[in-house]
């Protein structure tokens, strides 16, 4: 059916009726979040608040996931997770909890982006699957474009030029050798923009 909110064809609850709603526009419940107290919709719910499974909102789960300094415990730069909360100090080793949200390549605790991978692990696979064409060989006229674009300070961000950017046309071009890595051939190349 035509969705009654964002007016695009989509499965939708309540087909039946004159108003028909597909999941996108469903309004999620919300709960007041047990770090911040703000009325949100959950993201997950945590042993912390006053209730025994407390309601934590998207912003604070991942600034959770993202807590990380010096272990009081071990003294190495680690994912906080104890005592609940953004005032935490030891590490889920020190404290005798399993490690969860560990990136599968390197191991960082961050929150994932896909598949059990970190950002900055994501982008890297991404950018050699690019610049191999898909055949998992890396020319090496490329090899410092991939360490660039690996580099940045911002995965997510290259992530998504990636992934959308007019920019990945460029990079498959290379990748198949149908444009050739010069100052010249990205001079001339008709999208000026995507090249630059």
């Amino acid at each position: 059916m035509v969705c009654h909110h964002c007016g695009r064809l989509r499965p939708c609850t309540a087909a039946d009726s004159d108003q028909p709603i597909c999941l996108a526009c469903t309004p999620r419940a919300t709960a007041v979040c047990a770090r911040c107290g703000q009325d949100r919709p959950p993201t997950a719910r945590w042993p912390e608040g006053p209730v025994c499974e407390g309601p934590v909102c998207a912003p604070c789960y991942v600034a959770a996931l993202r807590l990380r300094g010096p272990c009081a415990g071990c003294g190495l730069q680690r994912r906080l997770v104890v005592p609940p909360g953004p005032g935490a100090t030891t590490c889920a080793d020190c404290a005798g909890l399993p490690v969860t949200h560990a990136c599968a390549d390197c191991g960082i605790e961050d929150k994932m982006f896909e598949k059990g991978r970190c950002d900055r692990c994501s982008l890297r696979r991404r950018t050699l699957e690019l610049l191999s064409a898909s055949t998992g060989q890396l020319p090496a006229e490329l090899a410092t474009v991939a360490e660039a674009i690996i580099a940045t300070p911002t995965p997510k961000s290259a992530l998504n030029w990636i992934r959308t950017g007019a920019a990945t046309t460029v990079l498959v071009d290379l990748a198949a050798d149908q444009l050739t890595l010069s100052h010249q051939a990205l001079d001339d190349h008709p999208r000026p923009r995507a090249a630059d």
